[in-house]
């Protein structure tokens, strides 16, 4: 079955959602029902993961954590390595994953919480793009997986 075949079954599930909570329908746990749907996930997963972190994959996750809190002079030059670091993670762990903007979001309320909105689509299917917004530092009331937007009332980058 072909890829676009198995997201147009809504009889198949391709993925968890995280973090992990009951599901209603016929899996025990939440799932997703598309590849770019389980995508997010798995971006969401793979930046908020720090390298060193997964136990027998020391190489699995991001430098991303201690990129956002080193301190810049040059917001641009800041933004640009953000984005080359997504790159990177992106093609070793996520080749099927196409990145097509970043965006970096501070929290007007608490400077030490940053978001970062992706938009991404699948290599397979590039027309189709979804957002995620992953969050960094701080208590924050927002999730790992958002729809976009970054933070409330933050400044991009």
């Amino acid at each position: 079955m072909s890829s676009l075949a198995k997201d147009l079954d809504p009889n198949t599930y391709i993925g968890l959602q995280l973090p992990l909570k009951p599901s209603n329908n016929i899996t025990f746990f939440s799932s997703t029902q598309t590849y770019l749907e389980q995508a997010k996930y798995s971006a969401a997963n793979l930046l908020k993961t720090m390298k060193g972190e997964r136990v027998a994959q020391p190489n699995f996750g991001s430098n991303l954590h201690n990129l956002l809190f080193e301190q810049y002079d040059d917001v641009e030059e800041f933004a640009e390595r953000v984005k080359t670091e997504i790159t990177e993670d992106f093609n070793t762990w996520l080749p099927y994953v196409n990145l097509d903007d970043a965006k970096i979001f501070q929290d007007n309320n608490n400077p030490n919480i940053l978001y970062v909105t992706l938009t991404i689509s699948l290599k397979y299917n590039p027309q189709d793009s979804e957002e995620v917004t992953v969050s960094f530092g701080g208590t924050s009331t927002a999730g790992s997986i958002g729809g976009g937007g970054g933070a409330t009332g933050g400044g991009g980058y």
